[in-house]
């Protein structure tokens, strides 16, 4: 009989704990959520870091003015375009190093 008792006061003695411990790890994640600024990140698994929405729009401009050069059959704009994706994409990935310098 006083082993039952026993074992009743150490289970409800673990329940508490059990109920103690989710409430103070409840409590500490509403600080964090309250204190930390949530930001939420597009990333595609088959991009580069660096490739932002720059280049994604200097892309979309080069292949716009190749489209519009096989028609007309003047490429020069077409070079000037993809002259800015390689600019774009060595400014990102200057941008991009920097940020990593200060992240560390």
């Amino acid at each position: 009989m006083v082993n039952k008792k026993i074992y009743y006061i150490y289970y409800i003695h673990l329940q508490l704990q059990l109920l103690f411990t989710e409430a103070v790890v409840g409590f500490i994640g509403k600080l964090v959520d309250d204190t930390i600024p949530r930001i939420t990140i597009k990333k595609f698994s088959n991009q580069k870091p660096w490739v932002d929405r720059t280049i994604r729009e200097a892309l979309n401009s080069r292949t716009a003015a190749y489209n519009a050069g096989i028609i007309s059959g003047n490429l020069d704009e077409y070079k000037s375009a993809a002259y800015g994706v390689r600019r774009a994409v060595r400014e990102a990935k200057r941008r991009y190093g920097k940020k990593l310098e200060t992240q560390f």
